[in-house]
């Protein structure tokens, strides 16, 4: 899905280091899930507050992954691979 990168909305959320979704994507907003953005993979957790459309990132997050605020960015879930 594509979706457009945001601001966090607390300033707290920056210490975790992670992106967030809106709650309303999720199959349980309680677990937090992997994904990959550019061939990065990014932990992510869901929070009130996130539009659906949106994802919210910090500014150092943005800047590692390589987007911007203005195009939206192609993310997808990550699945490890399983061990044999």
């Amino acid at each position: 899905m594509d979706l457009v990168p945001t601001n966090l909305l607390d300033k707290e959320h920056v210490l975790n280091n992670c992106a967030y979704l809106s709650p309303l994507l999720a199959k349980d907003p309680s677990k937090s899930i992997h994904i990959r953005i550019k061939n990065k993979i990014i932990k992510t957790s869901f929070i009130k507050g996130v539009e659906k459309n949106n994802i919210a990132m910090s500014k150092n997050l943005r800047e590692f992954v390589g987007v911007d605020m203005v195009n939206p960015v192609r993310v997808e879930p990550y699945q490890p691979k399983a061990e044999e």
